[in-house]
């Protein structure tokens, strides 16, 4: 049995890491269409230019797409991270190889986005981007669970490197997946379905407000035990926020006010989570050695 799991761990983690590296590649020559081994599969368009083409007045400034380079740089490091468990004889299922084709998954749909966008299919898009955003809630939801699995049986140091690497890494991929997404949606039914630019926009600005809220809501009562190390939600949100008013700030426009007040939420909800992680990680450390300490006295 634990022979099988190896086989099935040793061929999730190479698999992801040849379509990963794919991804990667593919994304370098999004960005320049005509050049490169790949220019057959891209349109005319690069990345950028899709996005200047189907302007929405929530669009963030052209800098806050750097963003990617961390959102890879992370993911590649909890990837690097899955390959050191190959050479363990045991608990190398800290990354679960369910997670493992989940995320793989994720990059063909991802590598499938970049073509369908250089050749400007809009609404087919949009479809894909929803479809990343929810394999990326899948994967991150098996992490979670993995992690409260084994958290009484993997070292601290793998503790450690599964919150900070893994689940905040895709924590972060998933969120700016959800707001490319809420994007792509905007432009889609702006361009193609008759609905008037700020209607769309407030429609996408809702939805976020919403699911930040209900996000706070969870990951603060039911959820906790899963998600207190997770903390790259909010900040991500405020990256996203700041670059769209940077943009597009006009104090006569619906969409820039209600940008700003989200912007203002998004902050204080993350001051707030933080505090509220520190106070119950203190909590717990606290109870943890008075249990220590009574159990000393008993002996």
């Amino acid at each position: 049995m634990v022979g099988r799991s190896k086989t099935l761990q040793i061929a999730a983690t190479t698999i992801n890491v040849i379509i990963f590296i794919f991804l990667l590649v593919i994304n370098f020559y999004a960005s320049r269409p005509n050049e490169g081994p790949f220019k057959h599969l891209f349109g005319n368009y690069s990345t950028g230019d899709v996005s200047d083409k189907f302007y929405i007045e929530i669009t963030p400034a052209g800098w806050a797409f750097s963003i990617w380079g961390l959102i890879y740089t992370w993911q590649a490091s909890w990837i690097i991270y899955s390959l050191t468990l190959l050479c363990r004889s045991d608990n190398f299922e800290v990354i679960s190889p369910v997670l493992l084709f989940i995320f793989t998954l994720t990059s063909v749909v991802n590598v499938t986005w970049s073509v369908l966008w250089s050749r400007l299919m809009i609404q087919s898009c949009s479809i894909l981007l929803f479809a990343i955003s929810f394999l990326l809630y899948g994967a991150l939801t098996k992490s979670f669970m993995t992690v409260n699995v084994t958290t009484k049986t993997v070292s601290k140091r793998d503790f450690i490197l599964t919150q900070v690497l893994v689940n905040n890494g895709l924590g972060m991929y998933a969120t700016w997946s959800t707001i490319a997404s809420l994007l792509n949606m905007t432009m889609a039914i702006s361009y193609f379905h008759g609905v008037a630019q700020d209607v769309g926009c407030t429609i996408a600005l809702s939805i976020l407000a919403v699911e930040l809220i209900v996000w706070f809501a969870l990951e603060n009562t039911i959820l906790d035990k899963y998600t207190r190390y997770t903390l790259t939600v909010y900040p991500v949100v405020i990256w996203a926020l700041s670059a769209s008013i940077s943009k597009n700030w006009d104090a006569a426009k619906r969409n820039s006010v209600i940008s700003v007040v989200l912007l203002a939420v998004a902050c204080t909800l993350l001051v707030v989570r933080i505090v509220i992680v520190v106070w119950r990680a203190t909590k717990t450390t606290n109870r943890r050695l008075e249990n220590g300490s009574i159990l000393l006295r008993n002996n």
